[in-house]
């Protein structure tokens, strides 16, 4: 699935769901393209099926809702990509790692490319993974947990400077 734009412009009390979407394959969010907006409301991507990845090459915004991505495997960020939202969570997730977090199948990696950026603003980020995570830029004015149940953390680069901005940070990985 190939995502130029998606943009919701209601608010939570017309459209209280948000925007969810679900891919039986991978899903990408086309680089130089809109990306995907909800201003008020949840944000919700998610591809299913093994080897299935969430691709973000450009924009996931909303300005009060919570934004949440999981990927049946890996959750890729280009360098162009950003995910923002101002007062509520950001949650990612690769490998399904949070459905089952004690399986041996599981075979997910967050991979931020150098200059791929998660805006929390006023938002908690959590970012949680079977397998490697590699940090881009995160910011945000509260907390921020990074987890990896079965492999590291690591820089992807310093294209944008300072790589974790928060209050409380928990970093939390196997090797």
């Amino acid at each position: 699935l190939d995502i130029i734009k998606v943009d919701q412009n209601a608010t939570t009390t017309s459209f209280p769901a948000g925007i969810d979407l679900t891919s039986g394959g991978t899903m990408t969010l086309v680089a130089g393209e809109a990306g995907v907006t909800g201003p008020d409301s949840p944000v919700k991507l998610k591809s299913t099926g093994a080897g299935s990845e969430v691709v973000i090459n450009s924009t996931v915004q909303s300005t009060t809702g919570k934004i949440t991505i999981n990927s049946a495997d890996n959750l890729k960020m280009g360098s162009a990509a950003t995910i923002e939202t101002n007062a509520a969570e950001l949650l990612l997730v690769a490998g399904d790692a949070l459905a089952s977090p004690d399986s041996t199948d599981l075979n997910g990696s967050i991979v931020m490319a150098d200059g791929a950026e998660i805006i929390g603003n006023e938002a908690s980020i959590d970012l949680v993974a079977d397998q490697q995570i590699e940090v881009g830029k995160i910011t945000t004015t509260t907390d921020v947990r990074i987890t990896s149940l079965e492999a590291g953390i690591s820089d992807s680069g310093d294209m944008n400077g300072v790589d974790l901005t928060a209050v409380n940070l928990g970093l939390d990985a196997a090797t």
